[in-house]
């Protein structure tokens, strides 16, 4: 396994830029852990409209 300065410089960056994310999400009262359960709010006729005509054009 090599651990040389690219390799320990790549995993020191992801850390890093990991927590200025989580710093970003915070400061704007968000969170960076993915919901448990979905929106009771949801509509899933939107959602599956959005999915055929939005979301092609996205990709």
């Amino acid at each position: 396994m090599d651990t040389g300065p690219d390799q320990s410089t790549d995993r020191l960056e992801v850390r890093y830029r990991l927590f200025i994310g989580r710093g970003l999400l915070h400061r704007h009262g968000w969170s960076w852990q993915s919901l448990a359960r979905r929106a009771l709010e949801r509509d899933e006729h939107a959602v599956e409209l959005w999915k055929k005509d939005v979301w092609p054009q996205v990709e």
